[in-house]
C-alpha cells in the first residue's frame, strides 16, 4: 500500500512541476524521482554528471495511462487522490463509475499473486526432490599466503 501512496505523491510532484529554472525542460531524472522523491532536471543532471537515469515528465505519464488504461490521470489524482490498482481496475471503472466503492481489485491481485508464488515454490520443491547432488573437491586459487586450497563445493544436477 505504501508504494502505491508513493507513486501517486510522485505524480503529484510531477504533476506540479513547471520545469526547470536553468534551462526550462520539463524531463525530470526517473531515479531521482522513484528513489529520492526529489524533482531533478534530467537534462541538467546529464550535463552535470555526465550520466543519469531515464528521463519521465508527467505529459509521458498522462500519455501512458490513457493509452494503456484509457484514463485520465489528472481527473484521477484530483477527484479520488488514487489511482487504479491495475488496468482492470481502470477498465471496470469505465463501465461502473461506481467501482471504487466497493472496489476488491487490490485484494484480488495480492491473492493472484500469491497463488502463483505458492505454485511456484511447490513446483521448485518438486524439482528439488528429483535432484542428484554430488561433491566434488576443487583446487582454489588463493591470493593469501598458502597458494592453493581445496574446498568442497556441491554441484546441484540440471534441473529439467
Amino acid at each position: 500500500m505504501w508504494k502505491r501512496q508513493a507513486h501517486i505523491q510522485q505524480l503529484q510532484l510531477l504533476k506540479s512541476y513547471l520545469g526547470c529554472k536553468q534551462c526550462g525542460n520539463l524531463a525530470i531524472d526517473a531515479y531521482s524521482l522513484y528513489e529520492n522523491n526529489r524533482l531533478v532536471c534530467q537534462p541538467c543532471l546529464m550535463r552535470k554528471e555526465g550520466g543519469s537515469s531515464s528521463p519521465i515528465s508527467f505529459l509521458e505519464q498522462e500519455k501512458w495511462y490513457k493509452r494503456w488504461w484509457k484514463i485520465e490521470i489528472v481527473e484521477w489524482l484530483e477527484k479520488f487522490q488514487c489511482l487504479p490498482v491495475n488496468a482492470g481496475c481502470a477498465r471496470e471503472w469505465l463501465k461502473n463509475k461506481g467501482h471504487l466503492g466497493s472496489c476488491d481489485c487490490l485484494e484480488m491481485e495480492a491473492k493472484e499473486t500469491y497463488e502463483l508464488f505458492v505454485s511456484s515454490l511447490q513446483e521448485k520443491g518438486e524439482k528439488l526432490k528429483e535432484c542428484q547432488c554430488e561433491t566434488r573437491n576443487i583446487p582454489l586459487i588463493s591470493m593469501r599466503k598458502g597458494g592453493i586450497g581445496v574446498k568442497s563445493i556441491i554441484y546441484l544436477a540440471s534441473i529439467n
